[in-house]
């Protein structure tokens, strides 16, 4: 892989993929920004030459997002599963104050080939990756009753409420999903509780539904993570009556995944999804498997119009072997990142929490 100039003028301020960039999906996308944004008349499609070494070459349409700071440049055709990607971009692109951007020739690697089984196989051995604790503070029987007060279906999971020692009360609700991994008894359902743990909206969901929140906007979101149906992995957006009027999901063919996501300051998306890779682990560590299920971590920000504005992988950033001691590199599923939560601080910058990396 590598990033050649082929003459002197301005340098794309991020693109992606990244040079070199290995586990790409075949449905990705080539992102450029630049601060000053750029100039509209120069951008012709004919400026950018993408070949696959199983695919040959392939056209594309070119847009600018809502910014006019990032480029979005989308092949005509998916890429083929194994093979290597030559991007070429043309001189000729210049920004609003009429700087020339250089020539540029990067390569990538897309996947050797499916993945979504990998995924469904890993998401099936942490469905009970939460546990509650003991605990020796209060417990709030008094839920059972509101529940049974309240007319509530049979099939909604009861709450236990537990009060700790120095607990006080508030007008504040707690909103969460309710997950029930026997569906013979109790079903899913999205709800909002108060802080004695009385029912004050529920909503029965039919598929795997989390992260019931409210955006920063007012309204409200959860996600299906549905794998059997990958076209239903999305956001839902719902209104003040709890009517879904919107969804977001993710693009270049990840999946998205429910531990967070935001609603940024110039409407869009953040979004994460879990991506698992095989790796051949006995080139890395003593003992490792050569079939291995590496699980690394895709971020994106999706614009208006529901385009991916901006990409960021672990795979361009972390080692596998950064992860803490006590995961095993020589395991079949290797888990070395498990993004949690992520936040922006004020300097516009992405703060990413990840529970196996220190």
């Amino acid at each position: 892989a590598f990033l050649h100039s082929f003459g002197q003028s301005l340098d794309f301020s991020y693109q992606s993929p990244q040079p070199g960039a290995q586990f790409i999906n075949p449905e990705q996308t080539l992102i450029l920004k630049t601060p000053n944004g750029f100039e509209p008349s120069g951008l012709k499609s004919n400026k950018f030459i993408i070949t696959g070494s199983l695919s040959g070459n392939i056209g594309c349409n070119v847009q600018l997002s809502d910014d006019s700071k990032t480029l979005i440049v989308t092949p005509q055709k998916y890429f083929q599963y194994g093979e290597k990607v030559d991007i070429t971009i043309l001189s000729g692109l210049k920004d609003k104050s009429g700087n020339w951007f250089k020539a540029i020739h990067f390569d990538f690697y897309i996947k050797n080939g499916e993945t979504l089984s990998l995924l469904k196989q890993y998401k099936q051995s942490k469905d009970c990756d939460f546990a509650v604790p003991e605990s020796k503070d209060h417990i709030n029987t008094d839920a059972e009753f509101a529940v049974n007060d309240n007319n509530l279906p049979s099939d909604y999971p009861i709450p236990t409420v537990v009060f700790g020692q120095n607990h006080a009360f508030d007008d504040q609700f707690i909103f969460m999903n309710m997950v029930c991994r026997d569906h013979t008894t109790y079903n899913n359902y999205l709800t909002i509780l108060d802080n004695y743990g009385t029912p004050i909206f529920y909503q029965r969901t039919d598929l795997s539904s989390r992260d019931f929140r409210v955006l920063e906007d007012g309204y409200l979101a959860y996600s299906n993570n549905d794998l059997a149906h990958p076209e239903r992995e999305k956001y839902y957006l719902l209104d003040s009556s709890y009517v879904i009027f919107d969804s977001v999901m993710m693009g270049n063919g990840y999946h998205v995944d429910g531990h967070d996501m935001l609603l940024l300051d110039n409407g869009h998306y953040l979004m994460m999804s879990y991506d698992p890779q095989l790796v051949n682990m006995s080139l890395i560590v003593p003992g490792g498997n050569p079939q291995a299920t590496v699980v690394g971590l895709v971020i994106q920000e999706v614009d208006l119009e529901r385009q991916v504005y901006f990409q960021w992988r672990s795979w361009d950033h972390f080692s596998i072997t950064d992860a803490t001691y006590d995961i095993d590199l020589t395991a079949f599923v290797i888990d070395y990142v498990h993004a949690n939560s992520f936040e922006i601080d004020g300097d516009g910058n992405i703060l990413l929490s990840c529970r196996h990396l220190d």
